[in-house]
């Protein structure tokens, strides 16, 4: 059986956006997460998010008859925003459990509450993701019916 490393190595060979590219689209490095000084999210997550980002590419309308995987996506960037964009919700879900309000002397505050940022950076991505998305799709079923013509 192989090891979590052995697979991390087999797949970055065949994939075109690998969890490196979703950690430097996110920032998210151990030195530069404070108070946390520890990566937010691990390789196994961020590889999940990458083929989120692909099954959401060949499930979204309209409908090509080529399945797609991280080796052959047709776009680099796509992929990469597509894999920010599950990598915020996971971010977005982790602060919205964390959250923890106090009241202290009539004082309210609210700690580790980043939620509604996350989930705003991850819904503005979204919408630019869905329309690239679209607009490729187009482009590809396009090309499959007139190939060289266009």
């Amino acid at each position: 059986m192989a090891t979590v490393q052995e697979l991390d190595t087999a797949m970055q060979k065949n994939s075109v956006v690998t969890p490196l590219d979703v950690r430097l689209a996110l920032m998210d490095y151990a030195d530069i997460n404070i108070p946390l000084y520890q990566e937010f999210l691990t390789d196994e997550m961020l590889w999940k998010c990458i083929e989120w980002s692909v099954s959401s590419f060949n499930e979204t309308p309209p409908v090509i008859y080529k399945k797609y995987t991280a080796a052959d996506f047709p776009k680099k960037k796509l992929l990469l925003d597509g894999a920010v964009v599950e990598a915020l919700r996971l971010t977005a879900l982790k602060e919205l459990r964390g959250e923890m309000q106090y009241s202290d002397g009539g004082v309210q505050s609210s700690i580790n509450y980043k939620f509604p940022q996350y989930n705003a950076l991850r819904q503005e991505l979204e919408q630019k993701v869905a329309q690239e998305t679209t607009a490729t799709k187009r482009s590809l079923n396009i090309n499959d019916c007139y190939g060289a013509l266009c």
